[in-house]
């Protein structure tokens, strides 16, 4: 299950996955922020963020807008088929979110093994990524049978 507060923030292109948007504010960098084109933030369910650079900090809220799953779905899409994933279109926004959620936990547990670490970061154990892995899996065929 994705957690209710995590934060896809579209950045170069490139879609990146933070457990929460306080999570995301402080890995960020702010050379994301000083380019042109602002970067694009949403919740699992399409919340809208707004992600403004404050006296040298990131700070990252919410806004009033309209819920877009439409949009996140699009770079969800995007992202997915450029990792090689096989996609479907007709997949809503939750089920998409789930699968993104999944792929980055298989890639954290990878980095645990040993290959291509990344300095710095925290990761979930092995064996809880491959529950996780496994209850997504067991979701989706869920709601495929209920369909």
């Amino acid at each position: 299950m994705v957690p209710k507060e995590c934060l896809f923030v579209d950045a170069d292109e490139k879609l990146i996955l933070f457990s929460s948007p306080k999570v995301a504010a402080r890995q960020l960098l702010i050379d994301h922020l000083v380019r042109q084109r602002p970067l694009r933030a949403y919740g699992p369910g399409g919340e809208i963020y707004k992600i403004i650079l404050d006296r040298e900090r990131i700070r990252i809220r919410p806004t009033r807008e309209s819920k877009r799953p439409a949009a996140l779905k699009e770079l969800l899409l995007r992202d997915l088929k450029a990792a090689g994933e096989p996609i479907r279109p007709r997949d809503d926004v939750t089920v998409l979110a789930r699968r993104f959620w999944v792929r980055q936990e298989v890639i954290i547990a990878a980095e645990n093994l040993g290959e291509d670490p990344v300095e710095g970061t925290r990761h979930l154990p092995f064996y809880i990524s491959v529950i996780l892995m496994v209850v997504a899996c067991a979701s989706l065929v869920l709601a495929i049978l209920h369909r």
